[in-house]
This record gives C-alpha cells, sequence and structure tokens, in this order.
C-alpha cells in the first residue's frame, strides 16, 4: 500500500489531514495494521481517534502532536453526536521529510504536485 491514497472514507480523510500537518515526515503503523484507527462509541457517544506518525527533523515532537491531534479532531466532529478523542503516537523522531511521489510501502507520503 502506498501513501494515503488507498485509504478511503473517514480513515482516508483523516490520514491527509494529519500527513498535511507541518513536521509530519510521514504516517507509520508500528503498533497495527493502519496508521489512523477511528473507533466509534455508543454509550457514551463519542469517537476516539489514534494516529502513529514520524515527525520530521527540525521540528519538536510535541507541538507536532498537538497540531496533529487538533486537526484530526476539528476533522472527525463533523458527523459524530459526542466529544471526539485523538492520541498522536510518535513512532519516530528526526526523520528525513517523506517525498513528494508516492513510494511502495510508506505511508503518508505525498501525492505528486
Amino acid at each position: 500500500m502506498a501513501g494515503t491514497e488507498f485509504l478511503w472514507g473517514l480513515v482516508g480523510e483523516l490520514a491527509d489531514v494529519a500527513a498535511d500537518v507541518p513536521g509530519v515526515a510521514r504516517l507509520t503503523a508500528v503498533l497495527g495494521s493502519r496508521p489512523v484507527k477511528v473507533e466509534d462509541h455508543d454509550d457514551p457517544p463519542g469517537r476516539h481517534i489514534e494516529v502513529q506518525l514520524a515527525v520530521a527533523r527540525e521540528h519538536h515532537p510535541l507541538e507536532v502532536a498537538r497540531a496533529v491531534r487538533a486537526a484530526v479532531a476539528a476533522t472527525a466532529t463533523t458527523d459524530t453526536p459526542g466529544p471526539v478523542t485523538a492520541a498522536v503516537l510518535i513512532t519516530e523522531t528526526a526523520a528525513p521529510p517523506a517525498r513528494r511521489q508516492v513510494a511502495q510501502g510508506g505511508y503518508g507520503t505525498r501525492h505528486p504536485a
């Protein structure tokens, strides 16, 4: 699977939002099969999002994590009846920036310009 173009629906939208935050080198899938997980809950109603990523060089991991958390939570609130929570797991720091071309095997690589 290459890039986020193979992720559909809300998960794909959240992956694109997270990958576009400054300081995100790429999305990763270290602790599971997907870099972005979405869980909807009925009782109490709400949604939880988990994002796994690598932080690019010269970016502060905490600032990147906060920005990603805010961006994905804001995007995910449009169709949920309850609160949205988001967790960001940084799996690598000082990673080289993602290439602009779609590469084999990487999540969050950018689409060709």
